[in-house]
C-alpha cells in the first residue's frame, strides 16, 4: 500500500507529498505551525462495491432528512380530544411519552390555552373554535389526530387537510380503558403511516 503525506501550514494551505523527505521539503515553504500527516490507502473499491456504498449512503441521507423533518416539526403527531374525552389526554401522554403533543378542548371557562401536566387545555366556545384550533395545529406540519364523539363535528373536521378524524361515539365504547387502548392503537397506526 502506498503512503501519502499531507502537509498543512498554519494558514490552512495543504500540500501533498509521496515521501517523508518530500513532505519535509514542502513544510519549509509553509507558515508555522506546520503539521505533517501520514495517510494510508484504506480501501480499493470496485464498481459494484461503490454502487452498494452509494445505495447505503443515499438511504441513510433519506432517513436523516426524515429525522430532520421530524425535529423541525417537533412532535410526531398532535392529538386533540374534544370535550367528550376530557381526562383521556393525560393517560395517552403518559403512554406515548414525548413523541406526541396532547390538546384537550376545555370549552368555556378558559381565555387562553393552559398547560396542565402533559396536556394543553384549549378554550372553545363552539365547534367553530374547535375547527380553528385544528387548522392552526395542522398548519405546523405534524399530523393532527382528532378524537370526537360528535358526528357533525367529525364530518366538518374531516375536511381540514392534515387532520385525521377518529369518530368514537361514547355509546359504542364499553369503558374508558377500552377507549384509551383503541386510541393508542390508532395513534400508533397513523404515526407509522405518516412517518414510514
Amino acid at each position: 500500500m502506498s503512503e501519502v503525506y499531507i502537509v498543512m501550514g498554519g494558514e490552512g494551505r495543504l500540500e501533498r507529498a509521496s515521501s517523508l523527505s518530500e513532505a519535509l521539503m514542502k513544510a519549509l515553504s509553509l507558515k508555522p505551525p506546520v503539521r505533517i500527516y501520514r495517510a494510508r490507502l484504506v480501501a480499493l473499491l470496485e464498481d459494484r462495491e461503490l454502487e452498494d456504498i452509494a445505495r447505503v449512503l443515499s438511504a441513510g441521507k433519506a432517513r436523516g432528512r426524515q429525522a430532520e423533518r421530524r425535529e423541525e416539526q417537533g412532535k410526531l403527531a398532535v392529538i386533540v380530544f374534544d370535550q367528550m374525552f376530557r381526562g383521556f389526554g393525560e393517560v395517552i401522554a403518559r403512554e406515548l411519552g414525548d413523541v406526541i403533543e396532547v390538546h384537550e378542548v376545555a370549552g368555556r371557562g378558559l381565555d387562553k390555552p393552559m398547560r396542565m401536566g402533559n396536556v394543553i387545555l384549549e378554550p372553545a366556545r363552539d365547534d367553530y373554535d374547535v375547527l380553528k384550533l385544528l387548522e392552526a395545529l395542522a398548519g405546523r406540519g405534524a399530523p393532527v389526530i382528532f378524537f370526537t364523539g360528535d358526528k357533525r363535528l367529525a364530518s366538518q373536521a374531516s375536511t381540514i387537510e392534515g387532520v385525521v378524524v377518529e369518530y368514537l361515539p361514547p355509546s359504542e365504547l364499553p369503558g374508558k380503558e377500552i377507549a384509551i387502548k383503541t386510541m393508542l392503537e390508532r395513534i400508533r397506526d397513523v404515526v407509522k403511516e405518516v412517518w414510514a
